[in-house]
């Protein structure tokens, strides 16, 4: 049973959760009940508060208005499937230019004070969007909800190697989680630390869970692999923030005997999908919470097995409203799980235009290129591949050594087999692949790729 932290001196069985803690519970045994829903029932929940939502923005917002009356919706219509996809999509670069028109600045007062989220620009666009305490407690449930799907003990230590943080020792888990529960201790280093350091760091730290970038434990395993490293008190690896690759998983259950727990989640909405506790080729949606279409190029909904754009729209965002917004991904239409949740699903995280693949034969494909088809070839450290123009790839490698020449044209081969097409492949040698500067790593790029 799960520690709960008490607000009054002596009631520690059962005990009496302070208000904001209370509050997360509240809204966590809903969850807790939503999450079986059936698909149908799940979508006429959400459009019920979408209802609320665009009568109020009708009545605040002269932006939304206009994009409601280009979509024939009037006040006192129910809005259904088809007047929501009627509803402009709404673009990165719009929310940049139109950002203060998108402020309501009469959201209701129950709804708390307001608070600014930025994106890292990781497409050379930063987004400044703006939240609330209401929505604040919506991304701290979902957080939570993520801990009970996957059966975390919140008495053991926490782990975090990421970006934005100075190295620290924390009493707990965060303000989340002890809002309402008693948790462990916890541990933070920035990323930017020598993956070596950062080794050394969690053999002294002895966490139970860890969570980092994909790409910043990908080096880990390796250089634990290399130097026999084992770090018995680890219990779970998570990721966040970057496409998790294939063979991440089996890498870790390799190295570690661990297992790998993946969330798709960003800095405007935070957590989008979470990685389902049975079956983890599946992300479900946090429907509950945000509104996620995948549309292919002309806007049509995508069907199971499909990739499409990603739109996320907010359910409880009356501050600043992002309604039907283009978040820059693509992702792999998922059928209905069979664990029995009737949240939506999605199979897999594609990425970014600007990470697919353009073949000369016009065709593209979001390329995978596992590490472990290489090592046979090579020692290196890091890779990065950058497509410069249609049949020019250049490979970026860190590591011990330069390879020979005779190396590279094997190197060649096999990325060419992987990348199913034929290039002129070129070599550079950094000392260190820096990822963006929101901390994230892509392992392939394309400058031909249409980036929008």
């Amino acid at each position: 049973m799960m520690p709960f932290r008490s607000a009054v001196v002596g009631a520690v069985w059962p005990a009496i959760v302070p208000a904001p803690g209370a509050a997360l519970l509240s809204l966590l045994f809903q969850l807790e009940q939503s999450q079986w829903l059936s698909p149908v029932v799940v979508a006429d929940r959400q459009f019920q508060q979408l209802d609320v939502l665009v009568a109020f923005l009708w009545q605040t917002s002269a932006f939304y208005r206009e994009r409601l009356s280009a979509a024939d919706w009037s006040p006192g219509q129910h809005l259904d499937e088809s007047a929501w996809r009627a509803l402009p999509i709404l673009k990165r670069a719009t929310v940049q230019s139109c950002r203060d028109q998108l402020i309501v600045e009469n959201a209701p007062k129950a709804h708390g004070r307001a608070t600014e989220y930025s994106t890292t620009g990781s497409l050379g666009m930063p987004v400044q969007v703006l939240g609330n305490e209401l929505t604040h407690l919506f991304t701290s449930v979902l957080i939570v909800r993520n801990h009970l799907w996957h059966h975390r003990d919140l008495s053991g230590k926490f782990a975090a190697i990421r970006s934005k943080v100075e190295s620290a020792s924390l009493p707990d888990w965060g303000r989340i989680e002890s809002a309402a529960l008693v948790t462990g201790p916890a541990a933070v280093l920035n990323i930017s630390t020598d993956i070596d350091r950062q080794l050394d760091w969690l053999c002294a730290e002895t966490p139970d869970y860890l969570l980092t970038h994909p790409s910043n434990l990908r080096s880990l395993l390796h250089r634990a692999r290399q130097k026999a490293v084992s770090i018995p008190s680890l219990r779970e690896l998570s990721t966040f923030g970057e496409m998790l690759p294939a063979d991440l998983r089996d890498l870790a259950r390799e190295v570690w005997n661990l297992p790998v727990t993946d969330v798709y989640s960003s800095e405007e909405f935070g957590n989008i999908a979470l990685q389902c506790p049975v079956h983890d080729e599946n992300y479900h949606i946090q429907a509950e919470n945000l509104l996620v279409e995948i549309v292919d190029d002309s806007g049509t909904p995508c069907t199971p097995g499909e990739i499409g754009r990603v739109l996320v729209s907010t359910l409880h965002n009356f501050t600043m409203p992002l309604l039907r917004y283009e978040i820059g991904d693509y992702a792999l239409a998922g059928e209905a799980c069979k664990c029995g949740r009737g949240l939506p699903v999605i199979r897999r995280i594609a990425g970014r235009r600007r990470n697919m693949l353009r073949l000369p034969d016009g065709r593209s494909h979001w390329p995978s290129f596992p590490y472990e088809e290489f090592t046979p070839i090579a020692d290196f450290r890091q890779i990065q591949i950058i497509q410069h123009q249609i049949q020019d790839i250049e490979v970026r490698l860190a590591g011990p050594a330069f390879l020979s020449r005779e190396t590279e044209k094997l190197f060649s081969a096999k990325l060419c087999e992987l990348l199913h097409g034929q290039f002129t492949v070129r070599y550079s040698y950094p000392e260190l692949i820096e990822p963006s500067a929101g901390g994230k790593f892509e392992d392939f790029l394309s400058l031909v790729a249409d980036s929008s």
